[in-house]
This record gives C-alpha cells, structure tokens and sequence, in this order.
C-alpha cells in the first residue's frame, strides 16, 4: 500500500515489503541488495520517517509547542523536533530533485503524479490540460508554489492518505474474515462485473462495485479513523444497500464535509475498491490467532498495530 501510493504521489517506492521481509527474517543483506540502485534520497527509510513524524505531530497536539520546556516533557519533545526536521529535510530532497527531473525532461514526457502537478502548475512546464478560473478573482492564486507551500501539501496528501488508506484496507480485511458471507458476495460482484477470468479494471467497472462501497462504508461506521470513536454494531454493509428507515445515511461522513472535505476522496475510494476487488477473489484469508482481538494503535488515526493473517493464492478455476 505505502508503495502503491508513494508511486502515484512521488513517483518513487519505499520498498516497505523488502524491508518488513528482511526484518522478520534478520537478514539486512537481502533489504540492501534490493536497494543498491536506488537514489540518494534514500526513500526505504520513508515509513519510519513518516511513523516518527505522525508521534511528534500528536504529541505537540496534546502537550502544545511549550512541551519542550517543561523537564518531564524536554527530551520526548527534542526528539520529536529531530524527527520532524528529518522528516521534512526528506520532503525538500525530493523536491528539488524532481525539479531537476522536470527541467530536462520534454513536457509530453513527465509523469503525471502529484508532485509534477503541484511543480509544473502555473510554470511554463504545466501538465494541466485545463486551466483554473480562480485568476479571475484573485490573479495572486496563479503563481506556482513556493517550497513550503510544496512541502505542505506533499506532507498532508501522503502523510494523510498512506496512514488512512492503509488502515481503513486492514480494517477491511479483519471485518471480512470475520464474517465469510460477505467475502461471498464480493466475489459474487466481482464475477457479475468482470467475469470469470481476471481482466483489468477500468474505471466504468468501479462505479458498478456497489457491494464493494458498501463494504468499505461499514468498515469505516465500524472502525472509525478518528481515535475515541468505535461503534460495535453488527458488520452489515447491507445497511448502505438497502436503507431502512432505522438507519440514517446521511449521519455517516467519511470523507467530511464542506470546505474541509478530503481532497483526496475519490482518489481513496478508487484504491479501496481496486484493492478489495483484484485481492479477494484472488486469495483466502485467514486469522493466524482468530480468537485474538486486534490491537490498535491510537494516533492522528486509529491504525492496526498487530495483525497476523495467513493469505493463501486461490485456484479461481476449480471455483
């Protein structure tokens, strides 16, 4: 997931699944023979950097900025200080390394990820096929984005949608074992949609997943993001299907509202969807400890902490 979505942000991977390999079976060889030929930015250290980060940012959240001058709090806030100067030093390189991408590649040729949109938009480089009319009401807003700007955004949207997406994915996962006759009727959709032999998807067949949508908004009713909320009722993503007149729709908000809203939204659901359609009916899953509840970890977000799920390939033509 990290990978999927630092690729689509960044353009680059963190090879986060080598790593993770590599420690379980404490071969540091193997993590960096999969990584000899990558670039100075070192971007395999992205998830620990980012972990790091996301502590530091809550902790300010609660203990404030003058944290670092009580002496309880002075070297947990230290620490954190370092870890987020890293964090955006990261950030800065890649930046200015795109840059350099950018400036001597043809404009036919760049990638369109979110950094080469934010990097190009109001340049002469400018990948956008249609240009915004917010110059008519305020020309300033036309100008290309500073360094600061960049990294504020780049440490929002990938910030935010790797630590969301991949835990809303996980809680998907969990909640799906946990009741097999909705893995049934996923591959059921996916079978009407696509068809027996696995093709790819296309985004006409991710406005058909009604299931699917239905499954990812009960994970979330269930497994809210926002630390402090859960709600333990039963897992029914029919609710969202067939609506009765004891369930209220519109109370569940789960990309927020107004101008606030989550601008990456469509792009989370699209991954949410994809996801759940290419993997369940590929494989089985399966709770190594099924009488174990799972651990979570409370931050910005609700994130899985510890969970172990033995995944099995399915042979799809004996089905």
């Amino acid at each position: 997931m990290t990978d999927l979505l630092l690729d689509l942000f960044i353009g680059k991977r963190s090879h986060s699944i080598n790593k993770y390999y590599s420690e379980l079976i404490n071969d540091n060889n193997l993590d960096d023979d999969n990584n000899k030929d990558k670039d100075d930015d070192k971007s395999v250290g992205y998830a620990e950097l980012l972990l790091k980060y996301v502590d530091g940012y809550t902790f300010h959240l609660f203990f404030g900025a003058y944290a670092k001058y009580i002496p309880i709090f002075k070297g947990i806030a230290k620490n954190h200080i370092i870890n987020r100067n890293n964090y955006w030093n990261y950030i800065y390189n890649i930046i200015n390394n795109h840059k350099k991408i950018i400036e001597n590649t043809p404009k036919d040729q760049l990638r369109q990820d979110l950094i080469t949109l934010l990097l190009t938009a109001n340049t002469d480089h400018d990948i956008n096929i249609s240009k915004s009319k917010v110059q008519d009401f305020n020309p300033d807003l036309q100008r290309p984005l500073n360094d600061k700007e960049l990294l504020i955004n780049l440490s929002e949207s990938i910030g935010g949608g790797v630590d969301a997406i991949s835990s809303t994915f996980i809680f998907l996962i969990y909640n799906i074992i946990k009741n097999p006759e909705v893995i049934i009727k996923i591959r059921e959709e996916v079978v009407n949609i696509l068809g027996k032999d696995p093709r790819n998807i296309n985004m006409e067949d991710l406005d058909k997943f009604k299931y699917i949508e239905a499954v990812i908004k009960e994970t979330v009713r269930i497994n809210s993001l926002t630390p402090l909320v859960d709600r333990y009722n039963d897992f029914d993503p029919e609710r969202f299907i067939n609506p009765s007149l004891n369930n209220n729709l519109k109370a569940l908000i789960v990309f927020g509202g107004g101008i606030k809203i989550c601008p990456g939204r469509k792009l989370g659901m699209i991954i949410l969807k994809t996801l759940t359609a290419l993997l369940v009916p590929q494989f089985d899953f399966e709770l190594v400890n099924p009488n174990v509840p799972m651990k979570i970890r409370y931050a910005i977000f609700n994130q899985p902490a510890e969970l172990y799920i033995r995944i099995k390939k399915r042979d799809i033509s004996l089905k």
